[in-house]
């Protein structure tokens, strides 16, 4: 009885061409719409648990102590080696891998004698690295080079003051009372650990300690291709989307089937609202299933998404399918719950 419905289902939407035409034509339409605005943005949502890969190579004070700090921060997940076996380390090359695979965002490298460096405030300072792939997220690199600075401020402020007067002393000069004082207060700070908020309160003046380099690893090899990753990064939203909208116009033919008396009728073969309503969710469901592969396959063949490899297809094939049913079981309930289209 459900095929027999199945197939009902799908025979009017056949005799109804421009019903057919815009199931569809509108999501090619729909989907060059956005992927139009969005392959132009470099923009994107951001995540309040980020994990990072943290290399120390330089293993100096400084760099331990911005380690121990990056650890404490809440919005990190500060991860040092890959976990296999647990005493291995990250270095460069398996760091960017991680990237890479997925299994962190961005990696953070404190090279060699940059604690040596650090707290001067003359130019040419030894900068962190900070690998990451900005077109498959774009915010987090810019988060954590920001919690760089404010963990240079917290875990070291009076390795900063002490260098950047060491440079004063250099270049301008400082009596022996001034350096008596200065001491006292670098004493004070040191009790403290650094870590606490007076302390970071007191170096609170000095911004940007750290010099950050980027290092875009997106832009490296014959494989990339910046706007079709970036259409693929929103792909998925704009097929949820479209989902949504179109489930819901789909389960108005419920209202329509009961004003053209045509459900009172279907009712009295005794299918059951059960079946009836489960054929109409899973011919929904379908519907959408083939609307958001019209969709993709289309983002492949004009906006250059990755599509055609076997984790790719496989992820797409389940969610897409999950999607459409949950999409069509919200519109199946508007469609009963509600009087009107």
């Amino acid at each position: 009885m459900m095929a027999t419905m199945l197939r009902s289902c799908w025979l009017n939407l056949k005799r109804d061409y421009v019903a057919l035409a815009l199931t569809f034509i509108l999501p090619v339409v729909f989907f060059s719409i956005f992927a139009s605005v969005f392959s132009g943005m470099g923009g994107g949502g951001g995540t309040s648990d980020v994990e990072i890969a943290v290399v120390d190579e330089d293993d100096s004070e400084v760099s331990r102590r911005l380690v121990a700090a990056l650890q404490k921060d809440a919005s990190l997940d500060v991860r040092l080696g890959p976990g296999k076996p647990p005493e291995a380390r990250y270095d460069r090359a398996s760091a960017e891998q991680a990237i890479r695979d997925g299994d962190v965002y961005v990696a953070v490298i404190f090279p060699k004698g940059f604690g040596e460096s650090f707290g001067g405030f003359a130019a040419g300072g030894i900068a962190v690295d900070l690998i990451a792939d900005p077109v498959a997220d774009p915010i987090s690199h810019q988060m954590v080079a920001g919690l760089l600075q404010g963990a240079a401020m917290s875990a070291a402020p009076d390795l900063v003051i002490e260098r950047g007067l060491d440079q004063f002393d250099q270049f301008v000069g400082m009596t022996d009372a001034q350096k008596t004082t200065m001491d006292q207060w670098l004493a004070t700070l040191r009790a403290g650990d650094g870590g606490d908020g007076d302390a970071g309160s007191a170096a609170a003046g000095f911004g940007g300690m750290i010099p950050v380099n980027i290092i875009d690893i997106s832009l490296r090899g014959e494989e990339d291709n910046t706007k079709g990753r970036i259409v693929a990064f929103y792909a998925a939203a704009i097929g949820v989307m479209f989902l949504l909208f179109s489930m819901t116009g789909a389960m108005g033919m419920l209202l329509e089937e009961q004003r053209s008396g045509t459900l009172e009728r279907v009712l009295n073969s005794n299918i059951g609202m059960g079946r009836l309503l489960t054929s109409y969710w899973l011919f929904a469901a379908i519907v959408g299933f083939l609307q958001i592969t019209v969709m993709f396959v289309w983002g492949w063949a004009v906006f250059g998404m990755e599509l055609w490899t076997g984790r790719i297809v496989v992820g797409f094939v389940v969610m897409t399918a999950v999607s459409a049913a949950a999409a069509s079981g919200f519109g199946l309930v508007l469609g009963t719950a509600c009087r009107s289209e």
